[in-house]
């Protein structure tokens, strides 16, 4: 349950990009994250539902709430909050509360029109903990306590209609095995309204002894000018019993 419930907390970890009426193209609903922030005084709030499905386990989120808003154009404080609902092989039934909550910012500290090449980059530290109303004790979270990851997120614009970013952090876990988290993806800006989304996204320990990769398709529409439809769904590449066998993600974008 761990390694499943921990990819479903890295797809809400996500912060999303610039709060323009054309789509953005990084974070929800891809795992990996980009360097992009929005403008100053930007409240950008994302509400989604997930699945996240192993050999012995489903978990829902229904839904997620990702709050974001930017004190600065390259400062940006994130707030998530998932309400959960497990099924595992226990045999128990599927459970459901309030999932680990997370806490976090973005800094951007190379702006694409500072060097020739294009290039953004940006820290977006977050750190998750568990909620009140005992979810470790009824299921609902792994219990390994709390986790901090430490990302650096990396974009270069390929050309006026692609966009290539990466990501890489360490996840570090409080009673459990740290792990690292990496990624790479593209985004073609298909249409004003468009963008349609490519990622492989890894999760190792930190002996690289265990290294399961997602393959996932997304895609982000603007439905008006405050308003951007978010879809994506992907797999593992392995089919061992922690690998994820299913990953889906739907939500709304909106801006304030």
């Amino acid at each position: 349950m761990m390694e499943n419930n921990r990819i479903a907390q890295q797809i809400a970890l996500g912060v999303l990009l610039a709060a323009t009426t054309a789509p953005v193209f990084a974070g929800p609903p891809m795992i990996t994250d980009d360097p992009g922030t929005p403008a100053s005084g930007v409240w950008e709030e994302n509400i989604s539902f997930t699945l996240s499905r192993t050999h012995r386990q489903a978990a829902w989120q229904t839904p997620v709430f990702d709050n974001n808003y930017n004190l600065t154009d390259q400062l940006q404080l994130n707030l998530i909050v998932p309400l959960m609902i497990v099924d595992n092989d226990a045999g128990r039934g599927p459970v459901g509360g309030v999932g680990m909550a997370s806490v976090g910012f973005k800094y951007r500290f190379l702006d694409p029109d500072k060097n020739p090449a294009g290039l953004s980059m940006s820290v977006a530290p977050a750190f998750s903990f568990d909620t009140p109303g005992h979810p470790v004790r009824r299921g609902v979270v792994p219990a390994d306590g709390n986790t901090l990851f430490l990302p650096v997120e990396l974009n270069y614009p390929v050309n006026k209609s692609l966009d290539v970013f990466a990501e890489a952090g360490y996840l570090a876990v409080q009673f459990g095995p740290d792990f690292w988290s990496y990624g790479l993806a593209a985004c073609w800006h298909a249409t004003d309204k468009l963008d349609l989304l490519a990622e492989c996204h890894l999760l190792s320990d930190t002996s690289f002894h265990f290294n399961d990769a997602v393959i996932n398709l997304g895609s982000v529409l603007a439905l008006t000018d405050q308003t951007n439809l978010l879809l994506s769904a992907g797999r593992a590449l392995r089919d061992t019993d922690r690998s994820e066998r299913l990953l889906l993600y739907a939500g709304l974008q909106f801006h304030f």
